[in-house]
């Protein structure tokens, strides 16, 4: 009698740890896919491997972000150009772009390092902080002013998954597709905070 009472015990446990983990896994294995409104993205430096539907990633170069010919969306810059982006004869491309968002993916670094004249260093100069966000974007509105979005923020860099990566682009694209559709000022106020 003792064994059943221990097999039945044994065998209720092991249910529960079951459910247990596969609602974890579930839950932790959520993704979002964006599926708006098609949008074309010009990245500088390695593609993404993104799962998402309607969006359009091409190579691109610095100099294309201040060629107003150029029509994307967006650009996206990732970690291994941020140095080449941050030496002071680029900045000048960041700052005269006044059409297309850019986000650098993966920056943990203040976003000055690209904008600001009056920064000497470059982004390997510029200290790193996991408050300041994985991914980081800006749209210039004229000469003077820009709108800055921070995703990912909290992330730890050394603990970053990619359901992590792949929600901080479905953000990005939803960010993108806001713009896109004139609302600049509030666009990461329609969407979810994941």
């Amino acid at each position: 009698m003792k064994k059943l009472v221990f097999a039945i015990v044994l065998i209720t446990i092991t249910v529960i740890f079951a459910f247990i983990l596969t609602y974890t896994n579930v839950k932790n294995t959520q993704l979002h896919y964006y599926d708006g409104v098609l949008l074309n993205v010009g990245v500088i430096g390695t593609l993404p491997d993104v799962q998402s539907h309607n969006v359009l990633l091409h190579q691109a170069t610095l100099e294309q972000i201040a060629d107003d010919n150029i029509q994307y969306d967006a650009f996206v810059l990732t970690e291994d150009v941020f140095q080449e982006a941050s030496l002071r004869t680029n900045k000048e491309v960041f700052a005269s772009n006044f059409h297309t968002p850019v986000f650098f993916v993966g920056l943990y670094k203040p976003l000055w390092v690209f904008l600001e004249d009056d920064y000497r260093g470059t982004y390997d100069d510029a200290f790193s902080r996991d408050y300041m966000g994985h991914t980081q974007g800006y749209l210039m509105t004229d000469a003077e002013n820009h709108q800055t979005w921070i995703l990912g923020k909290g992330l730890l860099k050394d603990k970053i998954n990619n359901k992590e990566i792949n929600n901080i682009y479905y953000n990005l694209f939803k960010v993108t597709e806001n713009i896109k559709n004139g609302n600049v000022e509030n666009a990461l106020d329609s969407m979810s905070s994941e």
